[in-house]
């Protein structure tokens, strides 16, 4: 009985909880769980049930009668493991050419990978296999620029829900199969195979988390944009130059600075110049770079900042359309026109 033996060990105080879980071939958030509720776990034992799989117990005394959620923390190590399976039979070689146009940044926002979108009135459908065609696409527009140095910034909202539950319906516009470690590992494979590996002159890949790339389905649970973090820890583990941070990145490339955030939480409130003050780079032309919105537009203008909401490739699902919400997947390029100004190039896919 595997919770009992956990309990003798603890009761023996001379064993860490990773000690305890090489001892009894679990893991160390397992020993973590029953260590905190210790009588609720003894009692699934007792009943031949997984506390894995508890959503929801109730706590009952004279007085009260208390339903109790779980707490969805996800075992990153595990999940760590899971991907790295799968992906290490993947080798990234890069390609170079020897072309000197200037570089260029590749913007894209709003993937939500794992959607699935078909039937509706005004929304084109939008599935796996139609990213993959938008993907490959994009990549071609890159390779055609012929650029000595490509950075792609990827503002967010990478996959459509890691729990399927988001929202309460939210599973409705999911493609069957794609939550979990299987969402992550899919994404990494079709950004790898479609896109990244295929792009001349690569430089590195810069990724910021949106609302919907969190673990859990309580967005206050996980703030850090977790799925996110897993899918840029794939491509680093395939050999790209990947940046990561939960909400916002600053680079500079050929003298214009990017700042790259997705556009929601604190964002949303802040004027441009606010974001370009604490985040931004003096002397240098700053290009505030955002998605969430699933539209193009530029949301100020400037003698020494943009504001930019990229378009997205995700062209929307029922909820959107019922708001009056439509858009066509697309990509946005700049690049520093000579002057040290960037121009500004948007492609519909």
């Amino acid at each position: 009985m595997k919770i009992t033996k956990i309990k003798e060990l603890l009761e023996k105080g001379v064993y860490t909880n990773q000690e305890i879980a090489e001892l009894v071939d679990c893991t160390d958030r397992y020993v973590r769980k029953v260590k905190a509720k210790l009588p609720f776990a003894l009692h699934c034992e007792e009943r031949g049930i997984d506390i894995d799989n508890v959503d929801f117990y109730w706590d009952k005394t004279k007085e009260y009668s208390i339903k109790v959620k779980e707490s969805q923390e996800v075992d990153i190590e595990v999940l760590h493991k899971n991907i790295e399976e799968v992906l290490k039979e993947v080798v990234y070689v890069p390609k170079f050419n020897t072309e000197t146009n200037r570089p260029l940044v590749l913007h894209i926002a709003d993937l939500h990978f794992g959607a699935y979108v078909d039937s509706l009135v005004k929304t084109k459908p939008y599935s796996i296999d139609i990213l993959t065609k938008l993907l490959s696409r994009t990549k071609d527009i890159v390779n055609s620029y012929k650029s000595k140095e490509v950075t792609i910034n990827i503002v967010g909202d990478l996959i459509e829900s890691f729990t399927g539950l988001n929202h309460i319906n939210s599973w409705k516009g999911l493609q069957k199969g794609m939550i979990g470690a299987n969402v992550v590992k899919l994404c990494v494979q079709v950004l790898h195979e479609y896109l990244l590996k295929d792009i001349e002159n690569l430089k590195s890949i810069k990724i910021v988390a949106g609302n919907h790339d969190r673990l859990t389905s309580n967005k206050a649970e996980d703030t850090d944009g977790g799925v996110a973090d897993l899918i840029a820890w794939g491509l680093q583990m395939l050999g790209y130059n990947v940046e990561f941070h939960p909400y916002v990145i600053s680079f500079e490339i050929d003298n214009i600075n990017y700042v790259s955030h997705h556009g929601d939480k604190s964002f949303s409130k802040k004027k441009t110049k606010e974001i370009i003050w604490d985040y931004g780079k003096q002397g240098v032309y700053n290009v505030s770079v955002s998605g969430h919105l699933h539209s193009f537009g530029v949301k100020d203008d400037s003698v020494d900042h943009r504001a930019i909401v990229c378009p997205s490739l995700f062209t929307g699902n029922a909820y959107s359309e019922h708001l009056g919400f439509t858009s066509n997947s697309g990509i946005m390029i700049t690049q520093n026109n000579g002057l040290g100004l960037p121009n500004q190039f948007n492609y519909s896919l």
